[in-house]
């Protein structure tokens, strides 16, 4: 059975608002977190909201895309081509080797 295709502005309109069901993508597939008691009303933890695609910001995020499992997936988000070899850990080193360097406050000179 093919999956069905959202494009992200279709997406966006399953925000969760007003009655919507809670959609959200990761890695290019499409999860369906309306019974969630974390994603009332399309937010999620004050940061996040439903109808978009949130892979980068779960690379960043406290916990693992093993979470997603407890959700359906109903879909995916047309046009995107994705791996499944990026991880968290992945992500933070990225983060932590392109952090801007600061002035340092003896020299003025990035450190």
């Amino acid at each position: 059975m093919a999956m069905r295709k959202f494009t992200r502005a279709e997406l966006g309109r399953y925000d969760g608002k007003n009655g919507a069901p809670a959609y959200i993508a990761y890695q290019g597939r499409v999860y369906d977190v309306s019974t969630s008691f974390l994603w009332q009303e399309g937010k999620h933890q004050v940061l996040h909201h439903a109808g978009v695609d949130l892979t980068d910001a779960l690379a960043l995020a406290p916990h693992g895309a093993d979470l997603l499992e407890r959700f359906p997936v109903i879909g995916v988000l047309d046009g995107v081509h994705f791996s499944f070899g990026a991880n968290r850990t992945q992500a933070n080193e990225f983060a932590a080797t392109t952090t801007p360097s600061r002035p340092t406050a003896t020299s003025g000179k990035p450190t």
